[in-house]
């Protein structure tokens, strides 16, 4: 058993179905008040796509830290596993930057901007009224930095990923 493998895996597998409910929550709020193609959570759906890589990589990283070692860790079939992961690892961490760039990219654009200049500056300021579309955006707004923050993580972790996996079963093949 190799527990660098299963460890990167769980992380890996945690982190997806993290993005995933936030995707899905994000689904959830916009589709209520009919804004699903209005902001970028909605339109591009980020925590779905890195979420199903990221939690495909965590899977193939439990798979391989449960069936490794013994006699099979020098077959065919692992080391072809092995380059999966890693693959995918280097696969994530691109996808986490290519995610963080357009959400940059969107946010600097700002085309949802011109609806909800009333959050910015309510039409009468001394009433405290907050619009459910400002609420919606606000909290919209947080997952989705909790999404790009988790990217972040994921480019640096999925390369670290990458690199833990190779070195342990090169490691492992020379012991054995």
């Amino acid at each position: 058993m190799s527990f660098q493998s299963l460890i990167v895996g769980c992380i890996h597998a945690f982190f997806g179905i993290n993005l995933i409910g936030l995707q899905v929550a994000c689904f959830i709020m916009q589709a209520y008040y009919y804004q699903n193609g209005l902001l970028f959570e909605g339109r591009f759906a980020p925590g779905a796509w890195l979420g199903g890589f990221i939690l495909i990589t965590g899977i193939m990283g439990i798979v391989h830290g449960c069936i490794y070692g013994g006699d099979g860790s020098k077959s065919g079939r692992i080391r072809v596993l092995r380059n999966w992961i890693i693959a995918f690892n280097i696969l994530v961490a691109v996808l986490s930057v290519i995610m963080m760039g357009l959400a940059i990219g969107f946010r600097m654009l700002d085309p949802e901007g011109f609806m909800f200049t009333d959050c910015e500056y309510p039409f009468v300021p001394w009433i405290y009224y907050y619009a459910p579309h400002c609420e919606v955006k606000h909290k919209v707004t947080i997952m989705g930095s909790t999404m790009m923050a988790v990217a972040c993580f994921e480019a640096v972790f999925g390369l670290a990923g990458a690199i833990v996996v190779r070195k342990a079963d090169d490691e492992f093949i020379r012991r054995g």
